[in-house]
């Protein structure tokens, strides 16, 4: 395994990368300053994402990003195989220059591995070590100590081990909403007779650690209404498929 390379030294720029994030929402959010980022120094370049299924359509309006792939992790089984190998089969045919795993699933460094890029980065999770984990990429990228540094500063890192320090500006997320989606809302809240400034508020979490108690979410959103905002409360549905 090669320790460190600088993009001065490839033969030439990129013509396509694929950047795989198989995580959940918002970690899918955290991983755009990447996409940005490359984009700003390669702008001919075609960047790609694969992310799960259900992430895809934030990002299929990011002009950074030229065509997402979803992993639909909802299957099982052989269904899910012949998934996975048809999936395959399509990145194999982009021809990737580089890949660049920004999380630990053993199906990203697979492919990492498979597709057979001239460069395919990684990161060095410790408990990766000692396994076949470093012979699927060319260069593993260091990961910060827990709570040393932000989740989008540990995503950048990725890019450090070919020599690329992203800016401020590069490193902000990017969540871009089609003026199709906006219009949608905008009627939505219409008909509920808002149509000025409002606060939106996303109470819940998967992670019940990540909540606030109730009574005090009850509070501020008391507070704030009682100062004549109007609140706007969302959250997500989550739907189960029958298995039989």
């Amino acid at each position: 395994m090669r320790t460190s390379i600088s993009v001065r030294h490839t033969a030439s720029p990129p013509k396509r990368i694929l950047l795989i994030k198989l995580r959940h929402h918002g970690d899918v959010l955290l991983a755009t300053p990447v996409a940005r980022t490359l984009k700003s120094r390669f702008p001919d370049c075609q960047i790609d994402m694969l992310v799960y299924q259900e992430t895809l359509p934030m990002l299929q309006t990011n002009p950074d990003i030229e065509q997402t792939w979803g992993l639909d992790k909802s299957l099982h089984g052989w269904v899910r195989l012949r998934h996975q190998l048809q999936l395959i089969k399509k990145l194999a045919s982009q021809q990737y220059d580089w890949v660049i795993h920004l999380s630990d699933q053993w199906f990203g460094a697979v492919l990492a591995h498979w597709l057979h890029p001239k460069i395919a980065i990684g990161f060095d999770y410790p408990k990766r070590r000692g396994t076949i984990w470093k012979r699927c990429f060319s260069d593993l990228a260091p990961l910060a100590e827990s709570n040393s540094c932000h989740t989008v500063e540990q995503n950048l890192l990725a890019l450090s081990v070919i020599g690329i320090t992203p800016t401020d500006d590069e490193a902000r997320c990017r969540l871009c909403i089609s003026q199709t989606n906006r219009q949608h809302i905008a009627n939505i809240l219409a008909a509920k007779g808002i149509t000025t400034s409002y606060i939106a508020v996303h109470p819940a979490s998967r992670w019940f650690f990540k909540c606030w108690e109730d009574d005090r979410f009850g509070h501020v959103l008391q507070q704030l209404a009682e100062r004549g905002w109007p609140i706007v409360l969302t959250a997500a549905l989550k739907h189960h498929k029958n298995r039989h």
